[in-house]
């Protein structure tokens, strides 16, 4: 009357094992064949790649546009970090090779100005660009503004309290 285990069908035992041992195979099978292509890529191209994806990805108008360029970095940094793996362990004299370039490449992107880009409000390499001035304050703002300069200069407790200072408005005037 009672319902009998699945588990001890002899049945369902020999399929579940017949299972496992597929998994496994197919693991190995995976693995073999990822480090067939891992072993093909360079990981020097790969970082090319994935510099011009992210100027892509800047030269989207919208977030929205941005996903796909996203999503395929994510892939290429997946590539590059196994790439990198197979060279660190089979390859040591290439991984050698590697980590200078990468070295170099990371001090001359140090070195690049940043740029303000307005259409996007990141900075960008390339020619220093200073960020457009802020505009000037409204007139009916600007004794308001006045007082609070003066709190502030005098060190008083009361400019700390100022809502042009605690949002950020008196910061840009």
């Amino acid at each position: 009357m009672g319902r009998r285990d699945k588990a001890s069908q002899p049945n369902d035992v020999a399929r579940k094992e017949a299972k496992k041992k597929e998994l496994k195979k197919n693991k190995k099978q995976r693995q073999l064949v990822r480090e067939i292509v891992a072993k093909q890529q360079d990981p020097k191209k790969l970082h090319l790649e994935l510099d011009a994806l992210r100027e892509k990805e800047q030269a989207c108008e919208t977030q929205f546009a941005r996903l796909p360029w996203i999503d395929k970095q994510s892939k290429v940094q997946a590539s590059i970090r196994e790439a990198v793996e197979y060279l660190e362990k089979n390859e040591p004299e290439k991984f050698k090779e590697y980590k200078q370039w990468k070295y170099e490449r990371e001090r001359a992107a140090r070195e690049k100005p940043m740029v303000f880009d307005p259409h996007n409000r990141m900075p960008t390499g390339g020619a220093a660009v200073p960020p457009p001035p802020p505009p000037p304050p409204p007139p009916e703002v600007a004794p308001l503004l006045a007082c609070c300069r003066a709190a502030i200069t005098r060190g008083s407790s009361s400019g700390r309290t100022c809502p042009f200072r605690m949002y950020g408005i008196l910061s840009s005037w």
